[in-house]
Formats: structure tokens, sequence, C-alpha cells
């Protein structure tokens, strides 16, 4: 069955809706007035009801992205990746929420991700080549602010006024950076699809993850995929207070530790030692244990500018006063 899904366009952020079986770029006329009557609480009742319904989970990430509420639509677009993860949209919204973030380079990622799901993705490379530009802007802006060329100068230019309808464009040095056209409100419209030949939108049976891998309530897996990425940020943006509080006070950090105390010094000092850090997770998936603690399994791809890996880990998150907190932690 063909089941198509909302996707939200990079560079306005606006929520669209692809039109019924349309090919092609032209813009529907359909609106978002009958998306509109879904509200929040009708989908997270619908989500309470059956926590693997991965249509509810999505509907929920746009209307939350919509609302501005990034964290919580990262969590649903998250748990519409575990449960589904040969899906490319998830991540082509993710990317939208990093853009809007400022996380050009995580949102980069999360359209490679995409496209490597489904290379006929027209919206993410359409995305993709929208961020590179973004990156690329920035690199020249500050190859300026250290050496000014006339040649970056120009490059830089052309950058900034991509967007121009007239192809004559004036030189521009990093203080007209604030002129860069941005993009203007406006109404809600579908989102260009690709042809009949290019199914981004039909549901495929899941496949590295089965529908069994979601277990326990709504409130427990919503919490602990929140705390997960909470972990997952805190350290990409090498915050070691932020990355130290996701863990439990009685973490075990293995036996080549004698304590805590000395684990947050070893992490503490590699994580400082690093000029970035980008961590992305892939192919979530979230069980409840025998006892009171939920194993979460991941592909966690790794990237600084010293060291690459790509793992399969394992976290066990237990509840506590202050929330879900990581436990244990392991390489598969």
């Amino acid at each position: 069955m063909s089941e198509k899904f909302p996707v939200l366009l990079l560079l306005a952020s606006l929520l669209c809706f692809p039109a019924s079986g349309q090919a092609g770029p032209s813009t529907s006329t359909t609106t978002a007035a009958s998306q509109q009557q879904t509200t929040t609480a009708d989908l997270k009742a619908r989500i309470s009801k059956n926590p693997e319904d991965y249509h509810a989970w999505f509907e929920l990430g746009v209307l939350q992205a919509s609302a501005h509420q990034m964290q919580d639509a990262i969590t649903a677009f998250r748990q519409v990746i575990a449960l589904q993860p040969s899906l490319a949209e998830p991540h082509n919204n993710l990317a939208v929420i990093y853009n809007e973030l400022g996380k050009w380079q995580e949102a980069v990622d999360e359209l490679e991700v995409s496209l490597k799901l489904n290379p006929q993705y027209t919206t993410a490379y359409m995305n993709i080549g929208d961020m590179y530009v973004k990156l690329a802007a920035d690199a020249y802006k500050k190859s300026l602010e250290t050496h000014d060329r006339s040649d970056v100068r120009i490059r830089y230019s052309r950058l900034l006024h991509i967007n121009d309808p007239e192809p004559a464009l004036p030189e521009a040095t990093p203080e007209s950076a604030h002129k860069r056209p941005q993009p203007q409100p406006a109404q809600a419209v579908a989102a260009p699809l690709p042809t009949a030949q290019q199914p981004v939108s039909e549901a495929p049976a899941p496949t590295d993850v089965s529908h069994e891998t979601i277990a326990g309530s709504l409130p427990a897996t919503h919490d602990i995929l929140s705390a997960v990425e909470a972990w997952r940020l805190a350290w990409s943006n090498r915050d070691t207070n932020g990355y130290f509080a996701a863990y439990a006070d009685n973490f075990d950090p293995g036996s080549q530790f004698s304590s805590i105390d000395e684990w947050k010094k070893s992490k503490a000092r590699i994580i400082n030692s690093k000029k970035f850090i980008r961590v992305s997770l892939d192919h979530i998936e979230v069980a409840a244990t025998p006892g009171d603690e939920f194993r979460v399994k991941f592909l966690q791809r790794f990237r600084s500018d010293n060291f690459s890996s790509d793992d399969k880990k394992e976290l066990l998150l237990k509840q506590t006063p202050d929330g879900w907190k990581i436990v244990h932690e392991a390489t598969l």
C-alpha cells in the first residue's frame, strides 16, 4: 500500500503536505486544514493505545516541529526511525529541525542517511544542496576574516546571492552576511514530489527492526528516547556537564576504572581534546527488561577531528528521582 507522509522543507521550514498521487514539482492547492484538525492530544491518545503507530508518531513530530517544540519533535521522529528504519522522510525532517537549531553539520548527516535509504528522494537532494551552500558560505566568511582575498570575496558573494534572480552580483564582504536573502513566510504548500518511479512515500515493511523492538508504556518510551537524545546532543556539543548528567550516580564505568570519578576525568579529558564531535544514532531499539530498566540498542556513528567509528551500542536506563539515567553502557 502506498502511503504519504508530510515533509518539512528546509529553507522555509514550513509544514508541507504531499499532494495525493501527483508527480513532479508542481505546487498542490491542498492545504493543511484537514491536518490541523488533528491535535497533539489526539495523536498522543492514538500512540497511547498503540505505541507502534509510526504514522501517529510522524504526524506528532510534524505538529511539534511546526509549534517549535524541537526537542519533542526530535524524539518523535527518532521513534519513527526506531519503528521503521527504512523510511527516509523522518531523517529529512530531523535535518530541518537541526537546521533551525543551527546544527548544520548534523542536518547534513541526517540528509546523507536519508539519501542512502532512498537515492531518488528529490526533496532531500534539494535540502542537502542548501546545507552545503550554508556550510561553504560560512567557510568563505571565516577565510575572509583571517585573510582578505578578491577571489574568495567573489565566491562568497555568489553564495550569498545564489537565490537571486539576476546573475550580476556585487562583491560581498563578511560584514554583508546579514544581508543574505532569508526565507519569507508563506502559505503551506505541497513539497515537490518525485515521479511515479520514485516511491518515497511507500511504507516498506520493517527490515532491521521488528515491531517487537518498541516495548513499554508511551510515557516511558517517550521519556527514555528524550533522555538518550539529550545524552547524544550533550556529547555532540562537547557539553561535559550535560553529558555526565545523563548517567546515574551508580553507573558502572567498567573494570578499567576504579571509580566513577576516575571515569569522568578520563571522558572529560577525551571530550575536551576534540575540536569537534558529531554523534548520530541509527536503528534505535527500545525494550523493557524483566526488571524496571529499559535497554536501548543502536548503531552509533561517532565523528571527530581525529577519530571516527561506527559501533553497535547498548545503554541500560533506569528511572531515578531525576528522570531516566544510564546505569550501564556497552559496545556490542
